[in-house]
């Protein structure tokens, strides 16, 4: 299936530590360039939550959030738990410096309201703890991955449309093929006439040497091999992960397309080879948004 490398998702859930947020962003970009932003209090996960992370996202600038929004007023009750973390948090403030622990109740609620010192870095995440922010993970990439699968079928179904034309078009080439053969031939034999009119010819062998000649014209080959690399990006579409792929392919209809038109010699087939280009120019812009 295409995917879009563009995608947006963003979920949240109040969990012991807070309120968890992650949030997915992802630009275009030829690597994977992942930019992740935590919260201090998952920072000793980093390196597990980028080994989670890079399978799955595969190529794209891709900007990743982990955060917690301790903002008390999001919750009706005390969070006993992290009220705990600010009395114990304090009261080694308190003993380090000598200072009085009379209002020590008091000052933890005060910075539990306006969260003016996060303490949660001193504290390992409790590994339940830690399953569940993976769980809010994996339902918040499922909604960032089918935000980048809708949106690539919406660019699988235009290059499939530009594809088609340009098999369309490569069944407008055969009509112009024995006319062109045939003006070519007449071309020649006008122009060997002109410069021999009186000299003595051999047909046989300026016959022999025409066939030669027309047959290093011939496109049957360049048709053939440009009907099967369309049919290979049509099939190829249907996989994962294959914008890389596809520009590869993209590369070979190129190839077969620019011989088509040097061996061409025919205006007709010339007007077409031009619409085929153009078709494909549009397919590797797009290339570049598919993952």
């Amino acid at each position: 299936m295409i995917r879009s490398m563009t995608g947006f998702a963003k979920q949240s859930q109040i969990l012991p530590i807070g309120k968890v947020i992650i949030e997915f962003k992802s630009l275009n970009s030829k690597q994977l360039d992942l930019n992740l932003r935590l919260s201090s209090l998952f920072r000793d996960k980093e390196l597990e939550f980028r080994q989670w992370l890079i399978p799955r996202l595969q190529r794209g600038k891709v900007d990743v959030a982990l955060v917690i929004d301790q903002d008390r007023s999001l919750y009706p009750l005390i969070d006993e738990v992290l009220l705990n973390k600010y009395i114990v948090f304090l009261k080694r403030v308190a003993n380090d410096n000598a200072l009085p622990t009379d209002e020590l109740l008091s000052t933890a609620l005060r910075m539990m309201t306006t969260n003016t010192v996060d303490i949660s870095v001193t504290d390992p995440i409790e590994a339940d703890v830690w399953q569940q922010v993976l769980a809010l993970s994996e339902q918040t990439y499922l909604e960032f991955d089918t935000f980048r699968c809708e949106e690539g079928q919406v660019l699988a179904q235009d290059m499939q449309m530009r594809i088609q034309t340009i098999v369309q078009m490569l069944q407008h080439v055969e009509p112009h093929e024995q006319t062109r053969i045939q003006a070519i031939k007449e071309r020649i034999l006008n122009n060997f006439g002109m410069i021999f009119e009186n000299a003595a010819v051999d047909y046989s062998r300026l016959e022999q040497e025409l066939f030669y000649y027309l047959e290093k014209l011939d496109v049957t080959e360049e048709k053939v091999r440009l009907q099967k690399h369309c049919d290979y990006f049509l099939e190829t579409m249907n996989t994962d992960y294959v914008g890389k792929k596809l520009g590869f392919v993209v590369q070979e209809i190129g190839r077969e397309i620019n011989t088509l038109g040097s061996k061409a010699n025919d205006v007709h087939i010339q007007k077409i080879v031009v619409g085929m280009k153009d078709e494909l120019e549009k397919i590797k812009e797009q290339l570049g948004n598919i993952l």
